[in-house]
């Protein structure tokens, strides 16, 4: 699998990348998930969410992408009646969000590593704490750079 495009996420006014999937709890939730386009093995899910920490709680603000029929993907056309912003009471889980250079390229999902990840922790929607983790290159990177 192709490293993937990872969703967005504003904590604070700040813009970071996003390397989980809170909107596939959703999904898993509602016993379904909708046939969308994949349009590059790069987004294997076939969307991308931007999604905000406001207030200690955790919204979706949009979506991008298409069904399967070509009909675009939207938040109402997702959740009829309902307009951005979401509150996302479904997702309990950690998100992670890499910053700083990248230290181990791997060419599979959110699996590469990066200087230091912001790690906030969810429960039901809302912000149960937050750290900020460390990482260090792979041993047999040593010396390498990119």
């Amino acid at each position: 699998m192709t490293a993937q495009v990872p969703e967005l996420l504003l904590v604070e006014g700040v813009q970071h990348a996003l390397c989980d999937t809170p909107l596939e709890s959703l999904f898993a939730a509602q016993g379904t998930r909708p046939a969308l386009q994949v349009q590059c093995s790069a987004c294997w899910r076939g969307y991308q969410g931007q999604w905000e920490i406001r207030n200690g709680r955790l919204f979706l603000l949009g979506i991008s992408g298409d069904f399967s029929d070509g009909r675009e993907l939207t938040i109402d056309a997702l959740l009829p009646g309902s307009e951005g912003p979401i509150f996302a009471g479904w997702y309990s889980g950690r998100l992670r969000c890499p910053q700083g250079q990248l230290l181990d390229y791997v060419h599979q999902g959110f699996e590469s590593t990066y200087e230091q990840d912001l790690l906030i922790q969810i429960c039901d929607g809302f912000v149960m704490g937050q750290d900020t983790r460390i990482n260090q290159p792979p041993p047999d990177h040593e010396g390498w750079t990119l």
